[in-house]
């Protein structure tokens, strides 16, 4: 491989990482929106915070540790009004980023709610251009995976503490 192959996988590989912050920047914005719009509690910020961390380590480059640290600060501020242009690239997967990451912090089904209603707001700020229809199904897509996975977090939940009364019973019974 000559050196100007390198050069040029190398400013390619430097290209979609930039890609990706650019993704990480839209996808905060979002999350501060949806935050804003829901009321997250510290406990809430902090939930989101650490999935975010967590994403942000693409990143092998000496300067990816500062831009991930300069976005994490970001958590929490003001949101732009709207947060995002759809038109953008990869604001579209941002959303439903942030919406998903959203739900994973709000425990209360009322909040999921003011969740898909805020989700609607940011798209009917857009221009008729974007493609709400395909973006409303996706988040309906997100709502049903969501809901499922409570459900048999919920289920698991109730068996793991009847299993306890159980053993806490027979315990009980035979220590008598």
């Amino acid at each position: 491989m000559g050196d100007d192959d390198a050069k040029e996988i190398s400013q390619a590989y430097r290209q979609r990482l930039d890609g990706q912050w650019d993704y990480m920047r839209q996808l905060v914005d979002l999350i501060n929106f949806f935050a804003a719009s829901l009321g997250f509690d510290s406990r809430e910020m902090e939930l989101v915070r650490e999935q975010l961390d967590q994403l942000m380590l693409f990143d092998p480059r000496r300067t990816g540790t500062t831009k991930r640290e300069r976005q994490l600060a970001k958590l929490g501020r003001k949101a732009p009004n709207p947060p995002v242009d759809l038109q953008a690239p990869s604001a579209a997967a941002a959303l439903i980023g942030a919406y998903a990451m959203a739900h994973t912090a709000i425990p209360e089904i009322e909040d999921r709610t003011a969740l898909q209603t805020a989700f609607d707001d940011i798209l009917e700020a857009q221009e008729a251009t974007v493609n709400t229809q395909s973006l409303v199904s996706t988040r309906k897509k997100v709502d049903k995976l969501y809901s499922a996975t409570r459900e048999q977090i919920l289920a698991a939940e109730k068996i793991d503490r009847q299993s306890r009364r159980t053993k806490k019973k027979s315990g009980l019974q035979s220590g008598d």
